[in-house]
């Protein structure tokens, strides 16, 4: 029998591991690789997220509840603890870094550090990359009805409705989160597929 490491079996979290990378590099080198890598984190999130909402939420005791506590426990503490970091540093590093940053806290913003929505819009940001964080948690209170939806009309109907929405979303300038809903559909549509 052969052993073979997971290491050299790759599977999907190698697969994620190479698009963070695409992200970090892009950063480092100024090479414009990570925004289609962060797309791409996007169409499996949706593959992801729509498996799990019909294998495992849909038929649970209050499943969107459900599903929106676990998604929320899942990304929280990894969150906070990184917060807490990048603020530490920032007020050891940045001349006026806290005074800035307390200044411009506000109800809204205290709801986006805790919930992620609307983190995006945040000026400062205590983690920039967050961003997609709350890209992440906005697909998550809309992914419940989505799924629903792409059982009712199909894979196909669905990935064109959500991509020409996305097209017209972008044409007419509405906020970005809306503009990147097509590429957690095309990942919702390829796991109805498969």
């Amino acid at each position: 029998m052969e052993d073979r490491s997971p290491i050299l079996s790759p599977g999907p979290g190698h697969f994620r591991l190479f698009l963070a990378l695409l992200v970090v590099y892009e950063h480092v080198a100024g090479v414009m690789l990570g925004r289609g890598a962060v797309f791409l984190f996007f169409v499996l999130s949706g593959f992801w997220i729509y498996r799990m909402w019909t294998q495992r939420y849909a038929a649970t005791t209050n499943a969107y509840l459900t599903f929106l506590v676990s998604r929320y426990w899942r990304l929280v503490p990894t969150f906070a603890i990184a917060s807490i970091f990048a603020a530490i540093v920032a007020a050891l590093t940045i001349d006026g870094w806290t005074a800035q940053f307390m200044a411009a806290q506000d109800l809204r913003s205290l709801f986006s550090h805790l919930f992620f929505v609307g983190y995006t819009g945040l000026a400062p940001r205590l983690l920039e990359p967050a961003w997609s964080l709350d890209v992440e948690m906005q697909f998550y209170l809309v992914a419940p009805v989505l799924a629903l939806v792409l059982t009712k009309v199909g894979a196909p109907r669905f990935a064109a409705a959500l991509i020409g929405f996305t097209a017209l979303a972008w044409l007419l300038d509405m906020p970005g989160q809306l503009q990147l809903v097509g590429w957690f559909a095309v990942g919702m549509a390829a796991a109805a597929l498969a």
